[in-house]
């Protein structure tokens, strides 16, 4: 996670908490109530955000997990005034992570935001398409290498992902396919343990 200290100043506008929210009410599994979640803009990107990472437990994804996510939007969309009528599918994330290492960010954390709003784009996009099973992963083969070399075939009760790590660089995960939350927090703590 990171460090809310190490972060710049967020304009009001990124973190906004609907009067829905502030009120306490429930959301239903359709999505937050605030309408501005389906906007498909930066602003309804976070009321997204904020509604998944207050239900997390009901998509199996860590509330860690989701926290990192939108930490990263935050961080990038703060640092580089990204306007939040912004449409999320026009956002070319590549672009706003360069532009972040001119600003001064070490390349290792503009990398992990990479992949964080990655991720948080396809949840939201997905969500928005309505999509059922929109916090799973499912398209992980259109990172895949074109020329990619032979590697062993994935057993029936694993699943292979292909993990963009920087351009040029794809890491291949092999995972069981009943992966638990829990086992996924162990996953991610030993790679970020490897980071030094």
């Amino acid at each position: 996670m990171t460090d809310p200290s190490n972060e710049p100043a967020i304009p009001p506008e990124h973190d906004r908490t609907s009067v829905a929210d502030r009120a306490g009410s429930r959301h239903d599994d359709a999505g937050p109530s605030d309408v501005t979640a389906r906007s498909g803009d930066v602003d309804g990107l976070f009321t997204f955000l904020r509604w998944m990472e207050s239900t997390a437990e009901r998509w199996e994804v860590p509330r860690g997990s989701v926290e990192d996510v939108r930490s990263a939007w935050r961080a990038v969309c703060g640092r580089l005034a990204t306007p939040v009528d912004s449409p999320v599918a026009d956002i070319d994330i590549d672009l706003l992570c360069e532009r972040c290492v001119q600003a001064g960010l070490r390349q290792a954390t503009v990398d992990s935001y990479r992949i964080r709003m990655l991720t948080g784009r396809d949840w939201y996009l997905n969500w928005l398409a309505g999509r059922p099973r929109w916090w799973r992963r499912r398209n992980a083969r259109r990172y895949a290498r074109p020329t990619a070399p032979a590697t062993p075939a994935a057993a029936p009760d694993r699943s292979t992902i292909d993990i963009p790590l920087r351009p040029g660089v794809v890491v291949t995960v092999y995972l069981p396919v009943d992966l638990r939350p829990a086992e996924a927090d162990i996953v991610h703590a030993v790679l970020l343990n490897m980071i030094g």
